[in-house]
């Protein structure tokens, strides 16, 4: 199963090097160099990407029984690069008795953005809104990560994972079938991030999937049985006039 694993990741992660290879040769040569950036982001992801599968899912560590421990350990991994960087900020009123540690700053994958990995939370002062607001991320966004992460273990990687690159894909394929618009890095950030099962699943929990960074054009949307009906009024009904 998991050399099935490892060969399905490794398949359309090579399309997509390939692919922003050829793109990024006839970009230079027609002198669209407004596109080369997100081309050569796109292109370095996928080879980072890469790398990180061949190094988890190496078949002789799969052999020896070292990818559960791999897995495991990645968020002891995040608490002590959190703790080597300078003024981290550990914030003990909320961790402690909470089964999880908070760091207000810390390593992140994009700037501004929350980071959970294992049952640590990095860089939770990001964000826009009150503190009530980043304290409801926390609870109820961050929280279920922690719960997916114990629920279903190793197989929570291996399919966030697995969803990024197929989002790449169907990122870079959209953008190209529309011509460059909109933009290549928001279509790809809304395949690969914002429509993942486990994001939908917690901006759905924090009552933020309608109001994301999302584009439209790939979001994922309410089926109509299920949009919200408006909120009864709840001032009286107004008296008629008198005659």
């Amino acid at each position: 199963m998991l050399a099935e694993l490892r060969h399905d990741l490794r398949t359309p992660l090579n399309a997509i090097i390939g692919y922003s290879e050829i793109l990024l040769e006839d970009a230079e040569a027609d002198g669209q160099s407004a596109s080369l950036p997100e081309l050569s982001q796109i292109h370095a992801a996928g080879r980072e990407l890469l790398e990180l599968v061949n190094r988890i899912l190496d078949p002789a560590r799969v052999k020896a029984g070292e990818l559960d421990m791999d897995l495991s350990t990645l968020g002891t991994a995040l608490h002590l690069v959190n703790l080597a960087r300078p003024r981290p900020v550990y914030r003990v009123d909320r961790s402690r008795r909470r089964n999880r540690h908070v760091f207000d700053r810390g390593a992140t994958l994009r700037r501004g953005f929350t980071f959970t990995l294992g049952n640590v939370v990095s860089n939770a002062s990001t964000g826009e809104g009150t503190p009530v607001d980043r304290q409801r991320l926390l609870d109820r966004h961050e929280g279920l990560h922690i719960w997916q992460s114990r629920a279903f273990g190793p197989l929570y990687q291996a399919v966030y994972l697995a969803w990024f690159v197929l989002g790449l894909a169907a990122g870079l394929s959209t953008w190209v079938v529309r011509r460059g618009k909109p933009g290549l890095f928001r279509l790809v950030e809304t395949a690969a991030y914002y429509d993942n099962p486990f994001e939908f699943w917690a901006y759905k929990r924090d009552d933020h999937w309608e109001d994301n960074r999302a584009d439209p054009v790939l979001k994922w949307r309410r089926p109509r049985w299920l949009k919200r009906k408006p909120a009864p009024s709840s001032s009286p009904p107004t008296a008629p006039p008198a005659a």
